[in-house]
């Protein structure tokens, strides 16, 4: 191998495990707090303005909607999205929805809302027990098993 194929090869992989790097440097991830029962709110209107998928410090991938509540805007955290999409549910922009949930900080100092349960028209979306502990689970150990 010439001086010069080698150079370049070298500073190839260098730009290449500098890139990698920083891309798993900036990339979102958060860790959720608990679901506190003492800090739970109902929101009887609000109105979706976005949805977003997020990852967790996990690896694994949860759903948020942003809505409008009279002057506030919020951002409520709902489940994993292959959950939404085994309940056949889904949300979008202009959706009207009332929302039981936790006011939570999460490690950003950012307030969301762990959401308990959601209710679009006629179906409510049942996402945590009383307690707080989601109703999901099921599905990640079904994955985790590969079953």
């Amino acid at each position: 191998m010439s001086n010069h194929l080698r150079t370049t090869a070298t500073v190839l992989l260098v730009v290449g495990v500098i890139v990698a790097l920083s891309t798993a440097c900036f990339a979102q991830k958060v860790t959720l707090p608990k679901y506190d029962p003492k800090t739970e709110v109902h929101i009887a209107k609000a109105t979706v303005i976005d949805t977003k998928e997020i990852t967790l410090s996990n690896g694994q991938q949860r759903f948020r909607l942003i809505v409008k509540a009279g002057d506030d805007t919020l951002e409520v955290c709902l489940c994993p999205k292959a959950f939404l999409e085994s309940m056949d549910t889904t949300f979008a922009k202009g959706d009207e929805v009332e929302i039981t949930g936790s006011k939570v900080q999460e490690s950003d100092d950012k307030t969301i809302i762990l959401a308990r349960e959601v209710v679009k028209g006629q179906n409510s979306l049942v996402l945590r027990d009383k307690t707080g502990q989601p109703v999901w689970t099921w599905m990640e150990k079904k994955t985790a098993d590969g079953k």
